[in-house]
Order: structure tokens, then sequence, then C-alpha cells
């Protein structure tokens, strides 16, 4: 184990082993848990169609893995994202940039309830989903960090953050055998037919 730390923010000490370091391609000097390992610790428990409320995110964006899972996710289900083909560039935390050139939109249902879409750029870097400062803005989400919970009087939905980070679950369509697209008013576009 090697002892980091980030000497250019005066972050506390940090224990990064080895294998994590050359897993996420960290520079062995200046990681910290407020770093990358943060986020990909983080990350690395998110369910599938659970979004990271990003504040700094401007749009919707999220890895080509992430779609992946979630476009699967949603098959079961008998639902589908819709491509839109879109040139956008995003940077990250780390100062990156990358560009996207679609975007999948997605419907969106929580606690059971149908409650709109939510447009995610697909980007080739390992990117969580992030949910946008605009969707923030636009369902009027309140994150309460003394709480540690997120509320939405727009969306009528009050949840609790999942391991102290504002989380969304965008595809609470409950089991399967028991799941109606036409009972929770989808949108047909978002059909499998």
């Amino acid at each position: 184990m090697l002892i980091v730390s980030d000497t250019r923010r005066f972050q506390p000490r940090t224990i990064i082993s080895k294998p994590r370091r050359e897993q996420f391609g960290l520079d062995k000097r200046y990681a910290t848990a407020e770093g990358p390992e943060l986020v990909y610790a983080v990350a690395s428990k998110l369910s599938v169609g659970e979004l990271w409320a990003d504040s700094g995110c401007l749009r919707g964006v999220a890895g080509s893995k992430a779609h992946h899972e979630l476009k699967a996710l949603l098959a079961k289900f008998g639902l589908k994202p819709i491509k839109e083909y879109k040139t956008q560039e995003f940077q990250f935390g780390d100062g990156k940039t990358a560009v996207s050139y679609m975007t999948w939109v997605y419907p969106v249902v929580i606690q059971g309830r149908y409650v709109g879409y939510i447009p995610l750029a697909e980007v080739a870097v390992p990117c969580p989903a992030l949910f946008s400062k605009q969707m923030l803005k636009d369902w009027k989400i309140v994150m309460d960090f003394g709480e540690n919970k997120w509320t939405s009087e727009y969306l009528k939905v009050s949840m609790p953050f999942k391991y102290d980070t504002p989380v969304a679950p965008i595809a609470d369509y409950g089991d399967v055998r028991t799941f109606s697209r036409q009972g929770l008013d989808i949108p047909m576009k978002f059909w499998i037919r």
C-alpha cells in the first residue's frame, strides 16, 4: 500500500492500494478520497437505473457501459430509450473532455409512477449516469445534506441519499411480472413492439 495525499488541496491522507491505483489509472502522488477514488467507490455501488445527482453537470451524461446496462433493464420491461444524434462535448472534474455523438432519451419511473423522460448523452469513458443540473432545476429537486435526502414537490417525491450521495432511481418499475406500460401511461414511443 502507498499513503498518498493531494498537497494542492490539503486533503487528508488516504491509503489506496496498488491494485486500485492501477485499476483506475490514478496518479500515485495525487489520489485522494475526494478525487477519482470517491467517484469510482460511489459509482460502483449504484444500481442499474440510478443516476448520481451532479449539480456541476450541465447536461445528463453516462458512459457506454451505464447505457448498455440501463437499456438491458428497460428491455426486460418491454421498454426502450429513444436515440437522438447530437454532438456534445463534456468536461469532467479531471479537466479531460469527451465528445458524445448520441443522446438516449429514457422514460422515467420513480416510485412506480411515470414522471416524464430524461436525456442522457453517451460518452466512451467510464462515467456513471449523472443527473444534470438542468433536470434538478426542471424537476425542482432540493438536496438536503443535513437530512441526507432529496425532495421534489414537482414530482411529489422524497428519497433518502444513498452512500451519503444524492441518487435518483429513474427506472423504479417494480416487479416485471406485474409491470404494465399502459397502466403507467408510458408513451408508446418508448415501447418495444
